[in-house]
């Protein structure tokens, strides 16, 4: 039985990559082959263009090498821009979330080219999910999206939940001591990440003279420092000096750096949200419920306890990516044998 994952020789610095530059080298070694969609330089191109131009070189290439395999494995379902149902091998994705698609969130004002690349990315996403629902096995990242997947399309196929795992981290218990940034936000000012509270949120406690700091692949407009581009080490070291992690999200997939930061020390401020629930841990102890500006600023106006740092690092130690990977081979090579 051959077995393929559609995959890249290199990976951009964003969330989907960074999941499947964590799993394809696993499965290559065990066992899997490579179809390889993407060899041009992509970093000089604005990440929202480059995106879409991976998209379709995947597509393309997994309708030409889907019948040299019995199984092939996704990392991103946005990659499934193929009717499956015109395929001979078994298309199993992995399914970050399916919100932009099944949510109808307001987009703030962008630039043209930004709108227009939007639109194809609408339009790709809208090809895929006519696509998913013709699937027989899927990977889904957590029992919430599990739940979007049941609830909001015609999906009555087979899903495994596989929660992602957290980059590097702390091996012994965090300390209190040296954070001297009261807040950080890592991420976009899209409509989903309730920009609104980010916003007011960070010109208060800048104004009030905390340290506040955030992080994307492009320029914010925020006050305090802000990082673009940078490596996975600085990312940490942030992390690490961190007291609170901002993460006021209407909707995610799993939220990643909200562990992340849980596994350096920081504590998550989050929405009453099911997948807060289910990935950050018992509120009130591993992370701090959140409805608007003044619970924020009340919140770090205190001093953070020793215990909340402690309990917070001990939930994040649940999701390790030698887990998910293991998880992710034992669903396919199950399914591969059915």
């Amino acid at each position: 039985m051959r077995k393929a994952i559609l995959t890249q020789k290199k990976f951009l610095n964003n969330g989907l990559q960074k999941f499947e530059s964590q799993i394809a080298p696993y499965l290559l070694e065990n066992g899997f082959e490579p179809i390889y969609h993407n060899h041009n330089d992509f970093d000089s191109l604005d990440y929202p263009f480059s995106q879409t131009v991976e998209i379709w070189k995947a597509s393309r290439k997994l309708k030409k090498e889907a019948e040299k395999y019995d199984q092939i494995f996704l990392p991103a379902q946005n990659r499934l821009t193929v009717n499956p149902e015109d395929l001979d091998a078994q298309i199993v994705p992995y399914i970050h979330d399916i919100y932009p698609y099944t949510a109808h969130l307001y987009r703030e004002n962008q630039s043209t080219f930004k709108y227009i690349v939007r639109m194809v990315q609408s339009a790709i996403g809208q090809e895929y999910m006519d696509n998913l629902v013709k699937l027989d096995k899927v990977i889904v990242s957590s029992y919430r999206t599990k739940k979007d997947l049941e609830n909001r399309t015609s999906f009555t196929g087979n899903i495994e939940v596989v929660h992602q795992g957290v980059d590097g981290g702390l091996d012994e218990k965090p300390s209190i001591d040296d954070r001297d940034i009261d807040l950080l936000y890592v991420g976009t000012l899209r409509t989903r990440k309730n920009p609104e509270i980010i916003r007011k949120v960070f010109e208060k406690a800048h104004n009030k003279g905390y340290n506040v700091v955030s992080v994307n692949y492009e320029e914010l407009d925020l006050p305090g420092e802000h990082y673009t581009d940078i490596s996975e080490e600085k990312l940490r070291d942030l992390y690490s000096k961190t007291r609170y992690y901002l993460h006021p999200a209407f909707i995610e997939g799993f939220g990643r750096g909200a562990v992340e930061a849980q596994r350096h020390g920081a504590v998550p401020l989050g929405l009453d949200q099911p997948l807060n629930h289910e990935i950050l841990g018992e509120e009130g102890e591993t992370w701090i419920q959140i409805e608007n500006t003044e619970d924020v600023m009340n919140i770090i106006d205190d001093e953070i306890s020793q215990g909340t740092v402690e309990q917070a690092w001990e939930n994040s130690k649940r999701f390790t990516w030698d887990k998910t990977r293991k998880q992710i081979k034992q669903a396919l090579d199950k399914w591969n044998q059915e």
